[in-house]
């Protein structure tokens, strides 16, 4: 994802923010490309080396039989050799030197795939490392969320993650985050701009797995008009990759579920509606001064909307959006839309 740009060229603010990011194609690393080269061997040298070897013995027939009519004919010529009884020089086939070359670029070109495909696996492999200890040290059981949502648990459960510890691996932590029918279940981060965590993992270390994180300008609390969430999409199906799946009306009409775990409150959200836009479109805003200026702001996102479960846009009071890249053309955003249908205060919050 890139930050959008208004006609002057300065970067707009409310443009939705971010690097493009997709495995091997980033936003701040690798770009992968395929580089093809032909093989096959001219038919003009082919030819031309032919044809000189076919005079060659041409030549030596005829001087062979020049001396058999006369064996001291070379003598009687002036001592003139017949030059076509010479044995020709070897020369070296031009297709031999084209084949050298072309594997050469074929041999370097593999080992540049090969770096940067180790470069982009190493990348994964540790990514998914730092998140797996980070699950451990939240104190979060391995069903938590499932339980909560099939109410073998309740929400007020969420209460006992411990914030302190993720706070020890990084203070930026905000909240948790969990989406019903996907892998999606990590810490949310807020930085002090939209950029720094688009390339840094949790625990701080570069990497372009990047991390969740709230846009810099909303309540840490997720008591903003609308709350916006951003996570790459990621080739392995890591951070928000899946996200994407809601532009399929009917996986939203599986009705799943999100979660949003703070220090002080606890979520869980509906999907509403699922839009398509560029970086450049300006449709980044986290308040609004009334309720009718949400409620148009809303229908303008509708306009782009590719899926939907909602009929009356004017009941949604707030707004949880999930952001993440997409790639139907280049610099284009999906957009997961939720709205609340339940919400918890943990006692002394």
């Amino acid at each position: 994802m890139t930050e959008g740009f208004d006609n002057d060229g300065k970067a707009s603010n409310r443009a939705y923010t971010g690097s493009h990011v997709r495995g091997g194609s980033t936003d701040d690393g690798y770009a992968g490309g395929s580089t093809t080269g032909n093989g096959s061997l001219g038919s003009g040298s082919a030819g031309s080396a032919s044809a000189a070897l076919s005079r060659s013995l041409a030549g030596a027939g005829a001087g062979a039989s020049g001396s058999g009519g006369n064996r001291n004919g070379d003598n009687r010529n002036g001592g003139k050799r017949n030059s076509g009884g010479r044995k020709g020089k070897k020369n070296k086939k031009p297709w031999d030197r084209k084949s050298k070359v072309l594997l050469g670029i074929g041999t370097a070109l593999l080992v540049v795939a090969l770096c940067i495909g180790g470069y982009i696996g190493y990348g994964y492999i540790s990514g998914r490392a730092i998140y797996s200890s980070i699950k451990n040290a939240s104190g979060l059981a391995e069903n938590t969320f499932k339980n909560i949502l099939d109410g073998s648990q309740s929400l007020i459960d969420l209460q006992n993650i411990d914030w302190d510890g993720l706070r020890q691996i990084n203070p930026d932590v905000v909240a948790w985050v969990y989406v019903e029918g996907t892998d999606i279940n990590y810490p949310v981060v807020q930085g002090d701009d939209n950029d720094y965590y688009l390339h840094h993992a949790f625990d701080g270390t570069r990497n372009n797995d990047g991390c969740i994180f709230l846009d810099f300008e909303d309540s840490p609390d997720f008591t903003s008009d609308n709350n916006i969430l951003y996570g790459h999409n990621m080739l392995d199906g890591s951070m928000f990759a899946q996200i994407t799946k809601f532009k399929d009306q009917d996986f939203l009409n599986q009705n799943y579920r999100i979660i949003i775990a703070t220090p002080s409150y606890a979520y869980v959200l509906s999907p509403a509606f699922t839009y398509i836009c560029t970086g450049a479109d300006e449709l980044r805003q986290v308040n609004f001064s009334s309720q009718q200026e949400l409620s148009s702001y809303i229908a303008q996102l509708m306009t782009k909307a590719v899926t939907d479960s909602i009929v009356d846009t004017s009941k949604i009071d707030k707004l949880f959006s999930l952001v993440t890249c997409s790639y139907e053309a280049n610099d284009v955003r999906t957009v997961l839309c939720c709205v609340q249908r339940d919400a918890v205060t943990f006692p002394g919050k």
